[in-house]
């Protein structure tokens, strides 16, 4: 068996670089002299010692090789720079993603379940209410509840989404419009802080999606600054349950320096996080829902698995523990992962 040191790797990495470039530019690149300069150029830097040998970038210090998690062209179409997730540099990442880390593993989730029982019960009520009407498009129901789970455990308090008469379609419609033109937003990034400047009245007549978008923004800022200025307690019924809110931790109990507690920066943060958590989720929740009423007999099979943990149900709830454990169910929901994935 042939074994490489790291000396022999990189060498052997650099000559596959070359000759892969190489056959690149003979084959596909010869239209322009720009493009061969800009091959050059780059042939150049391959073949730069310095570049590959570590004296310029040491290969042990990837902060210092790769300064930034992602450009600042990827993070532009959603105008959200102060989210976690689209905050380029590593270290300012770092600890931001740090004060977040507590509220997203198995046993923080196991603390929310009366959050999830509760607003899942209530959506049942809602789907048994709807019984005569028009057909429903399940999306906006699983985004509603999606939504109002997301922005309690966030915040202590639903948007309240489930309670509209019709799970308010905007409100999913909302992120999808705006995800839909990230694209266009990451090549012309003087639209979106153009479109905040307008007048409410103009942009609804513009784009009444984009209003919505702000109007939520607003929404954030106002439960922000009522956790800011003590208005908001609600916190103190979450903790009787045995968890915080994220934000009234981050808030109040993280070291997180003054800039990350800006209202604007908290507020970018809860963008991302409820949108993170509800429309994945959503996606995921109406893909599984559709399979399993085209195919009776897969919905016949998980109704049997279901029947033994679900046999006390309303009185007795079935606890997350419980229903990980069971095959066929943990198999239903990773298919609706992956045909789910991001939008």
């Amino acid at each position: 068996m042939l074994v490489l040191t790291h000396s022999s790797t990189r060498t052997r990495l650099r000559s596959f670089m070359k000759s892969t470039v190489r056959s690149f530019v003979s084959i596909h690149l010869r239209s322009t002299s720009r493009t061969t300069t800009f091959i050059q150029t780059y042939m150049s830097s391959i073949q730069d010692a310095e570049a590959t040998s570590g004296r310029r970038y040491p290969l042990n210090n990837y902060k210092q090789a790769f300064p930034t998690s992602q450009p600042r062209y990827a993070t532009s179409g959603f105008d959200l720079h102060g989210s976690v997730a689209l905050t380029p540099d590593h270290d300012v990442h770092g600890r931001r993603r740090a004060s977040l880390n507590q509220f997203f593993g198995r046993a923080a989730v196991m603390k929310v379940e009366y959050v999830i029982h509760r607003e899942v019960e209530k959506l049942c009520k809602r789907l048994e209410e709807w019984k005569g009407r028009e057909p429903l498009n399940i999306n906006y129901a699983y985004a509603a509840v999606t939504s109002d789970i997301v922005s309690t455990y966030l915040f202590a308090r639903p948007y309240g989404v489930l309670d509209t008469p019709d799970f308010d379609p905007k409100w999913e419609d909302v992120t999808l419009k705006i995800a839909s033109m990230a694209h266009l937003f990451n090549h012309f990034t003087f639209i979106q802080p153009v479109m905040k400047l307008l007048p409410r009245w103009l942009l609804a007549k513009v784009d009444e999606r984009m209003l919505g978008f702000l109007n939520r923004e607003k929404i954030l800022e106002e439960q922000i600054q009522s956790i800011l200025d003590g208005r908001n307690h609600d916190n103190k019924t979450n903790t009787e349950h045995g968890h915080g809110t994220v934000f009234h931790d981050i808030i109040f109990k993280s070291k997180l320096p003054p800039e990350d507690l800006e209202v604007a920066r908290l507020r970018d943060e809860g963008q991302g996080l409820v949108a993170a958590g509800a429309v994945t989720t959503e996606r995921s929740l109406y893909l599984i829902t559709y399979y399993l009423l085209k195919n009776p007999e897969l919905l016949h099979t998980l109704r049997e698995e279901l029947r033994e943990p679900m046999k006390g149900y309303p009185g007795m709830k079935p606890k997350w523990t419980d229903l990980e454990k069971l095959p066929y169910l943990s198999a239903v929901i990773q298919e609706g992962f992956r045909f789910g994935g991001p939008y």
